[in-house]
């Protein structure tokens, strides 16, 4: 997917209890991950509850990739992007990207 300057994706959408349980994204170029700023949002809240470049949600800050494995999050070779933590919500979650610049992943 290619995200055009200064707009916003909507990486998922669900309506109706339930817990994230895992992410997996696969972003490029690496050098770029600042740029992605991830929103979680839940349970109609209309300011969001992480607001976060996605290499540091990731644990890779400073626009660096790093090779990482622990329990709630795990970046392997080739920019594999994991996370394992469990994340519930009661009604809705909305996890949106905005990016500055032309990026795609």
């Amino acid at each position: 997917m290619r995200i055009q300057p200064n707009s916003t994706l909507t990486l998922a959408e669900i309506t109706g209890p339930g817990a994230i349980k895992q992410i997996w994204m696969t972003p490029s170029p690496l050098d770029n991950t600042r740029s992605f700023i991830l929103r979680f949002y839940w349970d109609d809240e209309t300011d969001p509850s992480v607001e976060c470049p996605m290499g540091d949600f990731f644990a890779c800050g400073w626009g660096r990739y790093c090779q990482i494995s622990s329990l709630p999050v795990c970046v392997n070779p080739r920019s594999a992007f994991n996370c394992y933590w469990p994340m519930p919500f009661h009604k809705k979650a909305k996890i949106t990207s905005r990016t500055g610049t032309t990026s795609r992943w």
